[in-house]
């Protein structure tokens, strides 16, 4: 335990926000969540036995939204700059960028959230105080399935990320990797994935090229499915649940 009292935990949130046209019946909802989710995050830390404190500057939060690159241009993927929460004027900064989330796009059913997690791997994550007590949390949330890494009708679009995985099998190893080239500042042992998103969705019985969440977390090391109550957000529980999971798996 060297080091942690003077320095505490490092934690780094994404949130990858789902922002196509088929997620304005629950966005308002959605960008509640994301708004109250640090702060749940903070204090389950606080109080959990023994507390974890979190070192002064030390919880930054960023945005990716995302939405579907065959039909949406440089809207596709937008991503905002880290938020240090413990600063009054960059937590007024974000909250105004999850209020100012608004749904459009989209065109068929799956979107390209692969990529938006891709992209929140390759943040530039913080490096300060001690590397065993630095967290890198990755939140998703949507009411789709995804679609396939590289899908023909999605990389012809300008704007569609390079150095990004070119498959499942590559992003599954980026997931696992130390010292990747493609993100540098990830650690596998810090990282955490949390997706709340519905069981199944109907695009995934008629389409091939989609992934659906579960067997996605199911096969992969510190990743969790977390089923989001159809029309609605985040239920309460569910964000208490993964509360616990990132805390507990500390």
């Amino acid at each position: 335990m060297e080091g942690f009292q003077t320095t505490g935990y490092v934690v780094d949130i994404v949130l990858c926000i789902d922002g196509t046209m088929s997620m304005a019946p629950i966005i308002n909802k959605i960008k509640l969540d994301a708004k109250n989710f640090y702060m749940m995050y903070a204090n389950a830390m606080q109080s959990y036995d023994p507390p974890k404190p979190i070192r002064e500057n030390g919880m930054r939060v960023k945005v990716i939204v995302f939405r579907d690159f065959k039909d949406d241009g440089d809207q596709a993927l937008v991503e905002s700059p880290f938020y240090n929460l413990q600063d009054p004027s960059e937590l007024n900064a974000f909250n105004a960028y999850v209020d100012a989330i608004t749904p459009s796009g989209g065109g068929d059913y799956p979107e390209n959230a692969l990529e938006a997690i891709a992209v929140a791997m390759k943040s530039q994550w913080a490096m300060n105080g001690n590397p065993r007590y630095r967290r890198q949390a990755i939140l998703v949330f949507t009411d789709n399935c995804a679609l396939q890494f590289n899908h023909p009708e999605r990389i012809s679009n300008p704007c569609y990320p390079r150095s990004i995985p070119k498959n499942a099998e590559e992003f599954i190893e980026l997931w696992g990797s130390e010292n990747n080239e493609m993100a540098p500042y990830y650690a596998p042992l810090n990282g955490r994935l949390i997706i709340f998103a519905p069981e199944s969705t109907q695009s995934a019985d008629t389409l091939s090229d989609v992934v659906q969440w579960r067997p996605l977390a199911d096969s992969l090391d510190r990743v969790w499915f977390v089923p989001m109550i159809e029309g609605g957000g985040c239920a309460e529980q569910d964000l208490n649940n993964a509360m616990d999971i990132l805390v507990g798996s500390f």
